[in-house]
């Protein structure tokens, strides 16, 4: 929940800092706190769309700040969450991953005879 209200605030405090820092420049793309959301969305959660990206310089140095910011406030619950979701079946059988290769071209598996002894995947 913590999280959730975090990343709330930064979306807004994103939207805000970037129509400051670009309206001017592009009134079209950032007319208003509301439209400056989609940026903030796109730009917390990936590094950008690119249908709307800036072109001021303050507005590129606050894009770099809210990009790093934002894959910190994913990366967080993200680690936090992760460990605790069920592993696949593939996980916890004695599936030998060695026993595949990939052929010369890249673009399929082949399989190799099957090794003597196989190893759970799940113990690493």
């Amino acid at each position: 929940m913590l999280y959730l209200i975090v990343t709330l605030m930064m979306l807004y405090f994103a939207a805000v800092g970037i129509y400051y820092c670009e309206h001017e420049a592009q009134p079209e793309a950032f007319a208003s706190i509301f439209h400056s959301l989609w940026w903030g969305v796109a730009t917390l959660t990936t590094v950008g769309y690119g249908d709307i990206y800036p072109i001021t310089t303050g507005g590129k140095i606050f894009t770099f700040v809210i990009l790093l910011c934002g894959l910190g406030v994913v990366s967080v619950p993200t680690g936090i969450i992760s460990p605790h979701c069920p592993r696949p079946e593939i996980w916890n059988s004695s599936f030998d991953v060695r026993a595949f290769r990939v052929s010369s071209h890249g673009d399929q598996f082949k399989k190799r005879g099957k090794p003597k002894e196989t190893q759970s995947v799940a113990g690493c």
